[in-house]
């Protein structure tokens, strides 16, 4: 079954994207296996005719798009370019006690961002099911770096800070635990409760 679902996706990758030559791998967890009965996931990929690129379109063994993105190398050992990650709604309601709908798929899009030579770079964005932003993080040379921030569903902030060379750093607002928390390096040297007006002035 898996090799004739791969058959389908080789023909109709190769279709929309101009290929080299388009294989089928298949992964056990996030490693690369050769053993089909173990495989956790599987995907087609391909070298693109014009760059040294590796684009994979990654999935779940019930056909679910789980990812897509390049590489610079055929073994996929070092992202590049843009990633796209995709989710379930089905999943996302069950586990938030929400609604989110969609008539037409289950699949959106959970978090976007860039990759240049294997490591995260600029910002990177989470989203609700219906496209909404959830929250968004930056990236220098692979380490968070800048402003940080997550909403709830109506556009709050509900948390947001800063990262220096991946550690918190400065000032950090947690709106749901309704605190404020200093940091220097990653070390955590206050915390204070906020109050009602407090809160109203930093959502």
């Amino acid at each position: 079954m898996l090799k004739y679902k791969l058959l389908i996706l080789l023909l109709s990758l190769s279709a929309t994207v101009v290929f080299g030559q388009a294989k089928p791998i298949y992964f056990n967890g996030n490693r690369i296996t050769t053993d089909k009965d173990r495989a956790t996931s599987y995907g087609v990929y391909g070298k693109l005719s014009n760059q040294d690129l590796w684009v994979l379109k990654r999935y779940d063994l019930d056909d679910n798009l789980m990812f897509t993105g390049a590489y610079k190398d055929e073994e996929l050992s070092k992202p590049h370019g843009k990633f796209i990650f995709y989710g379930s709604i089905f999943d996302y309601n069950h586990q938030n006690f929400a609604s989110f709908k969609n008539d037409k798929t289950d699949r959106y899009i959970t978090q976007q961002g860039e990759f240049v030579d294997g490591l995260e770079q600029g910002k990177w964005t989470d989203h609700f099911p219906d496209g909404k932003i959830m929250g968004y993080r930056n990236y220098k040379d692979g380490k968070l770096e800048g402003e940080i921030a997550f909403f709830n569903y109506k556009g709050r902030r509900m948390l947001f800070g800063h990262y220096k060379d991946g550690l918190r750093t400065g000032v950090w607002y947690d709106l749901k635990r309704k605190v404020k928390e200093v940091f220097e390096q990653d070390k955590l040297v206050s915390t204070t409760k906020l109050k009602r007006s407090e809160i109203r002035e930093v959502e």
